[in-house]
């Protein structure tokens, strides 16, 4: 990624300014924890039931919250998932 703000960052850098590159690339690099929840509740709102919500080692498999919040989701979105 090259920009200005980029361009301008790496200059600064170089005049032995400690920089953080928050807008650009991981945001794990810079201590953001993972979106783990949100990823998990989108997983199973876009797995089809049986494999999902529905099945019933999904307990083992998931945490209880994200169970939840995914069968909430999916009765409001219908069982065609999130979509593109």
């Amino acid at each position: 990624v090259r920009g200005e703000v980029v361009i301008r960052a790496d200059a600064m850098a170089a005049e032995g300014r400690k920089i953080i590159y928050t807008n650009i690339g991981n945001p794990h690099a810079v201590g953001q924890k993972p979106i783990t929840y949100y990823r998990q509740v989108l997983a199973l709102c876009d797995l089809p039931a049986e494999w999902g919500i529905a099945n019933d080692q999904i307990a083992s498999a998931f945490p209880s919250d994200v169970v939840e919040r995914a069968i909430e989701m999916r009765s409001a979105i219908g069982p065609a998932g999130t979509g593109a």
